[in-house]
């Protein structure tokens, strides 16, 4: 036994002794700041351990007992850690589903959350990145009458612009860009790109991201008179576009043919897929000959395997409504950078949110809205009342609170 006045040596070892007996599984921990993670040997339970000064040991805690309805009649196989963007632990299940743990222990946040990816993931890896680590995924899928597996990336919700947001599983973004390095102050404004566009006559063009003639940007022009590198800006009724009273160009800008179909989706076939075009809902298709056809022509395109976002409150519980009947007649959101919510009081009868647009400019998406919205709905009396929310949209959707309006019956 090791004496607490005289140094450290073979006769003299550190006191030893249990700190906690917990069994664990032959899966990896996990390190996560100073915490370790560890499943134990029934592989249906996560624990974190750390060190506690006031117990001058090593404690744990059960992270799964507040949500063990989603590890049920099932076994954890494998699991990753991504530490950003948002702390989260990627565990995938026996039955092909995966559980997510977003973990900050700092402030006290533990909290599941269930994945669905229309097939059966198998397998999910972390590759270390900046700003943001990438999560890999094996998903195994039927296609056509095929069995498939895809290796997937889950894509950053990082953007600024609503035209790059990829909200979509199993999929692909077309997006083709040109660097514009001239555009004329004259009459009919003539561009001029870095290569040769291989477009004609006739194509539309979406213009952004220009530095100095900013009239152009954000617009969709019909072409005409091209050379090889150069082409004159149009409106859709074909008249030239007067530029000698615009800003002078600058620098910078990027051009990008809009197009009405799609091809070569061979890896959807027959799948009903969801499509954000230049920022707007087209709506879902169906994948036929590997193609699918737009509403409208679009330069930047997402496609993919479309999916619901679910997310549900418990039941109300303020002391002045406890055990009475209760009917929610308006919901309040504080949302942020968000599009698409669907609400109510349940989920077989979910209202939307209405959003204004500029109806001056129809292919303008309508844009991401921040700050507090309402809803007005009707979702019947009951004891146990809950406020029930959607995003089925490939749009993003981030609540920041929940407000309902609670009617209390006797």
């Amino acid at each position: 036994m090791r004496t607490t006045d005289q140094p450290l040596s073979a006769s003299n070892p550190p006191k030893t002794g249990p700190h906690i007996s917990y069994g664990i599984s032959r899966l990896p921990p996990m390190e996560i700041g100073k915490s370790v993670l560890v499943v134990e040997r029934n592989l249906e339970t996560v624990r974190d351990i750390t060190f506690s000064f006031a117990d001058d040991g090593y404690g744990s805690n059960d992270l799964t007992v507040l949500a063990n309805h989603l590890f049920r009649d099932k076994t954890i196989v494998r699991w990753a850690y991504s530490q950003a963007p948002y702390s989260t632990l990627w565990v995938v299940m026996s039955d092909g589903t995966v559980n997510t743990l977003t973990y900050f222990p700092e402030h006290k946040v533990v909290a599941w959350t269930w994945q669905d990816f229309d097939g059966l993931v198998e397998s999910v890896s972390v590759i270390p990145g900046e700003p943001e680590d990438e999560v890999a995924l094996v998903v195994k899928r039927t296609i056509d009458g095929n069995v498939c597996r895809f290796i997937e990336i889950v894509q950053s919700r990082r953007f600024t612009d609503i035209k790059d947001a990829f909200f979509v599983d199993c999929g692909a973004t077309v997006d083709n860009p040109l660097v514009i390095t001239g555009a004329t102050k004259a009459d009919p404004v003539v561009v001029t790109v870095s290569t040769t566009h291989g477009w004609s006559n006739g194509d539309q063009v979406d213009i952004s991201d220009i530095g100095g003639m900013t009239e152009l940007n954000g617009n969709s022009y019909l072409i005409a008179n091209v050379t090889g590198t150069t082409f004159e800006l149009q409106d859709p009724d074909s008249r030239d576009i007067d530029g000698t009273a615009f800003s002078t160009y600058s620098s910078g800008g990027k051009a990008r043919k809009a197009v009405s179909s799609v091809s070569g989706l061979w890896w959807l076939e027959g799948r009903t897929v969801s499509v954000l075009a230049n920022g707007n809902v087209e709506g879902s298709k169906v994948v036929t000959a590997g193609a699918i056809t737009l509403n409208n022509p679009a330069s930047r395109i997402h496609i993919g395997i479309g999916y619901n976002s679910d997310m549900a409150t418990l039941p109300i519980s303020a002391v002045e409504v406890q055990g009475r009947e209760q009917k929610i007649t308006d919901l309040r959101f504080r949302v942020n950078q968000s599009r698409g919510i669907e609400a109510g009081g349940s989920f077989d009868d979910l209202s939307p949110y209405v959003q204004d647009r500029d109806w001056d400019a129809p292919e303008t998406p309508i844009p991401l809205e921040s700050g507090i919205i309402s809803i007005t709905i009707d979702s019947g009396w009951d004891k146990e009342a809950s406020v029930y929310i959607r995003q089925s949209d490939p749009l993003p959707l981030r609540i920041l609170s929940v407000m309902p309006e609670v009617d209390a019956g006797g």
